[in-house]
């Protein structure tokens, strides 16, 4: 063999070297590609599973309904020298209300205890809260009722969509005290009304916007007795009473 023949036998050699190792290069980014897509895809469905689980979860919160029952509750001590009152809050899970295995079992879901707390207030919903408006001041004297004659201007929230069992004061307070008033809400508005105070005549409606975040005094009612009823006919609130005139 001829030295050239030498020279074009080793060029050949070499390029079949470099092309071998080409492809095996190639070979091997076109796997670690795949090995990245594979990755990825992989991650791709755990976070949709994650979404799935998450979007289903907020779904069944969504669809879930509850009973709830406000109260005040009265609490005195054994030897009869202290009183307090408290508001309690508990709910019933009507979900599966009408499985033959289901029962239905009230929880304690909010609470708040004081001595400062009114009674014979009012209590509403307004949006995701329910509200505890007014009522009768504690009274701290010796001798006479527990609570009145002097009505509270305070209000307190309580927000069902907070797994906190928190009940807090609102900012915004009242413009006059209310003896048992009705607490209702009429197109995002919280209605407030009162027509009797520790057995006198007190006309008082307020209501609550939440965007502006205060309470309004209303037109005073007209011959307003000591008892109201009410209904909610769409965007409008219709009031009747126990009429002072004979």
């Amino acid at each position: 063999m001829t030295q050239k023949s030498l020279e074009s036998y080793g060029e050949e050699e070499e390029g079949r070297h470099l092309h071998k190792h080409r492809k095996i290069r190639d070979s091997e980014e076109e796997m670690d590609f795949r090995v990245k897509i594979q990755r990825t895809g992989i991650s791709m469905t755990k976070k949709s599973i994650e979404k799935t689980s998450e979007e289903e979860e907020e779904g069944s919160k969504s669809k879930s309904k509850s009973l709830y029952i406000c109260s005040f509750e009265r609490n005195q001590s054994i030897d009869k020298s202290k009183n307090w009152g408290a508001y309690a809050v508990r709910a019933a899970d009507l979900t599966h209300l009408y499985d033959s295995n289901s029962k239905l079992e009230l929880r304690q879901v909010g609470y708040r205890a004081g001595e400062d707390l009114p009674a014979a207030g009012g209590c509403g919903v307004l949006g995701s809260r329910i509200l505890f408006a007014s009522g009768l001041k504690h009274s701290f004297g010796p001798r006479g009722p527990p609570y009145g004659p002097e009505a509270s201007t305070r209000a307190y929230a309580f927000d069902t969509s907070n797994d906190t069992p928190d009940i807090v004061d609102m900012d915004e307070s009242l413009h006059e005290g209310k003896h048992m008033p009705l607490t209702l809400e009429v197109a995002g508005k919280l209605y407030v009304l009162s027509a009797k105070w520790y057995g006198l005549t007190l006309n008082s409606f307020e209501v609550f916007d939440p965007i502006h975040r205060n309470w309004s005094l209303l037109p005073e009612f007209p011959n307003c007795g000591q008892f109201l009823s009410c209904a909610i006919a769409g965007t409008k609130l219709f009031v009747s009473n126990e009429s002072l005139l004979p």
